[in-house]
C-alpha cells in the first residue's frame, strides 16, 4: 500500500481541522500558515506577525490570539512545510487591525 505525499496528507488534515472545528469556515476560503514548534507541535493560524521577541498569532475561525516566544519556533520546518502547500512565510509587523 502506498502512502500519501506528506503535503497532501498536511493538506487533508487542516480541512479536517476546519471542517470540525467551524463548518463555516469551509464556505469561504482561508488560507492557513502552519506554524511548526520545536517541541513537535503544529498550528494552523490564520494571521500571524513579529512583536520583539514574539510571534503572535490568530485564528480566524474561533477569534482566539496567542504568542510564543521566537526561540520556540522550528523556523527550518515552518518554511518547509508551508512550501510544500504554496505558502510564503515572512515575518512581518503587527497588522493594523489586531
Amino acid at each position: 500500500m502506498q502512502s500519501e505525499p506528506a503535503s497532501t496528507a498536511l493538506t487533508k488534515s487542516v480541512k479536517v481541522l476546519l471542517t470540525e472545528s467551524n463548518n463555516e469556515a469551509i464556505s469561504r476560503p482561508v488560507q492557513l500558515t502552519l506554524i511548526a514548534l520545536k517541541d513537535g507541535s503544529i498550528y494552523g493560524v490564520t494571521d500571524y506577525w513579529i512583536e520583539g521577541d514574539r510571534l503572535f498569532y490568530a485564528l480566524l475561525s474561533s477569534g482566539t490570539e496567542g504568542a510564543f516566544d521566537l526561540n520556540q519556533v522550528d523556523w527550518g520546518k515552518t518554511t518547509q512545510i508551508d512550501a510544500k502547500i504554496g505558502i510564503a512565510v515572512g515575518l512581518r509587523p503587527r497588522p493594523k487591525d489586531h
